[in-house]
């Protein structure tokens, strides 16, 4: 029976790619690269998908830390008449979400 690992797609295409792109420029200059990249589709694929995560990753960290940045802060300010639960309970989601767009750490990320 084969084995199959999972490799994330920013790893298998876009990484790569940009260090490709990167020798590529470095060779024959930036006009070159630029025509490349427009006539190669899976060069435009990955630069799409390059972008469109950062992109969404940056929108998501900006709703995070304007909704949950200025509650949390007000919250930990009475943490001391809070019940113990409740504080961690809160801490818990709050490091979770404000570091859920970390992909490389998973799990690792809200301790």
């Amino acid at each position: 029976m084969p084995c199959y690992k999972t490799v994330p797609v920013i790893i298998q295409g876009i990484f790569p790619m940009l260090h490709d792109l990167y020798l590529m420029t470095k060779k024959n200059g930036l006009a070159a690269t630029k025509a490349y990249v427009k006539s190669n589709e899976q060069a435009r694929a990955n630069f799409h998908k390059l972008w469109t995560d950062a992109l969404m990753a940056l929108f998501w960290l900006a709703i995070i830390k304007l909704l949950f940045g200025t509650n949390y802060e007000e919250f930990k300010k009475t943490m001391k008449d809070n019940p113990v639960y409740e504080n961690a309970l809160t801490e818990l989601l709050y490091k979770a979400e404000s570091s859920s767009y970390s992909q490389s750490l998973g799990p690792l990320n809200i301790m």
